[in-house]
């Protein structure tokens, strides 16, 4: 099982031919059109095996101490746009995305392709934000998951913590060609929904306007806040009315990609528009053949070293990385690793508001001079995590400061259940304003 792959699928069909099995019919999913898909609260028609999947996560997630998650129409759809991917790359067929006409059903010659199917890359296209995803392929017989799967699923998709309602998409899929079977399974920690999300495309010295529904109560302030292909980020505040709120941005005189981030703080929902320009493939990823990191230091050093670039491709100075700083990102990382594998989803699991700040003064921080950032990646996910970052504008906005600051980097790998588990990296690191201090030495060693 990989964390590549993700979808509900509503059902299958064969064509026979002369006793042979040909290319399996892809999945129904929304058209392509000119902004992002919005989200909303319909209830999607699952087949009973889907149905049965959703369950049996929802059991699993029960077992482990979290919410029930309720199916969801947007996860649905974005979990069958990754099944009909996974099939197609495992049956040797490509899917197109044509625009106006969702994903097509016609069947091409796969290109060459090496490495796992990129699956932001994949909602991108087809007009998704990134969702969590998890997926399981088995032999084609094999018509629901075994326990011990649904485990390794879960663990794979489950948040760390979860502040909102959990929405669920669940979808399988059969292809004749390699005789087997993919199960997928999407979940959102749903805090907001975007109903009226950003253009996928705009020209020049256009304005968007994003709007949305507040799901979790006491979500704080939102922002909007836009990367600019010359490395500025331009923030705008949300405005607020009921459990509603909208935020409006009007791009400069200047062509690229700009990365749109909406959240309080933090990049709860990131997609790029291009504006003047074709749209080409996002996130970044690794060059082929780029390894993993070999442990957890390693990867504190690769990370530490893409946060740096951020500043110097804008042409501002390194930061210092006091040893201090870093040992406390790598206590908080620690922290999320133990709640991840021991914890129920709770944001309690943190402890209280005043225990955590009262965590940050023991370290000798002020916690409103303190930018905290969180990330957990499966193993094999480093590389493309690294030529990925930033990964929305708040962290890009934290790092290019001309202030005097300084960055602490935690890397933690989590304990696995099972020698048959996956490896996971729980990143932490965080931007200080302490610019009256001295700087520090590397403290990644």
């Amino acid at each position: 099982m990989r964390k590549t792959l993700a979808g509900p699928m509503a059902g299958f069909l064969f064509s026979l031919a002369s006793g042979l099995s040909c290319a399996p019919a892809l999945l129904p999913v929304p058209p392509v059109g000119d902004t992002y898909l919005p989200q909303d609260e319909k209830r999607p028609v699952l087949s009973s095996a889907e149905q049965e999947l959703v369950d049996q996560v929802n059991d699993e997630l029960a077992r482990i101490g979290y919410s029930k998650a309720v199916p969801g129409s947007y996860e649905t759809a974005a979990a069958r746009v990754i099944a009909n991917a996974g099939v197609a790359k495992h049956s040797g067929v490509a899917q197109g995305i044509s625009r106006g006409s969702g994903l097509s059903g016609g069947t091409v010659e796969a290109p060459e392709e090496e490495g796992k199917i990129h699956v932001t890359r994949r909602l991108i296209e087809a007009g998704f934000p990134a969702i969590a995803t998890s997926d399981v392929i088995v032999d084609y017989p094999q018509h629901r998951l075994e326990s011990d799967q649904v485990k390794r699923l879960v663990r794979l998709l489950r948040p760390t913590t979860v502040y909102g309602d959990l929405r669920i998409g669940a979808a399988i899929l059969a292809s004749g060609w390699d005789n087997h079977r993919i199960f997928v399974v999407t979940l959102r920690d749903e805090q907001m929904d975007v109903t009226a999300p950003p253009p996928r495309t705009a020209p020049l010295s256009s304005s968007f306007t994003v709007e949305g529904r507040i799901v979790r109560a006491s979500l704080p302030r939102l922002q909007l806040a836009v990367l600019r292909p010359d490395g500025h980020v331009d923030i705008v505040a949300a405005s607020r009315e009921g459990g509603t709120f909208r935020a409006t941005y009007t791009f400069p005189q200047g062509d690229g990609r700009y990365l749109v981030s909406l959240g309080p703080g933090g990049g709860m929902y990131s997609v790029p528009v291009f504006v003047g320009v074709t749209p080409s493939p996002w996130p970044p990823v690794a060059a082929k053949g780029t390894q993993p990191p070999a442990d957890a230091i390693e990867l504190a050093r690769q990370f530490g070293a893409a946060l740096e670039k951020t500043r110097t491709d804008v042409g501002l100075a390194s930061l210092p990385l006091p040893p201090e700083l870093c040992g406390f990102a790598r206590t908080l990382a620690r922290e999320r690793a133990k709640i991840h594998l021991e914890g129920k989803g709770s944001p309690l699991a943190w402890g209280s508001r005043k225990e955590r700040r009262e965590r940050f003064v023991t370290a000798g921080l002020a916690p409103g001079a303190v930018r905290r950032f969180n990330a957990r990646v499966l193993g094999d996910g480093v590389p493309d995590m690294v030529a990925a970052f930033p990964f929305d504008a708040f962290q890009a906005a934290a790092l290019r400061s001309a202030r005097g600051m300084q960055l602490g980097v935690g890397v933690v790998h989590e304990a696995k259940e099972s020698t048959d588990d996956d490896d996971f990296y729980h990143v932490v690191w965080m931007v200080l304003d302490r610019s009256t201090q001295a700087s520090a030495p590397s403290a990644i060693r």
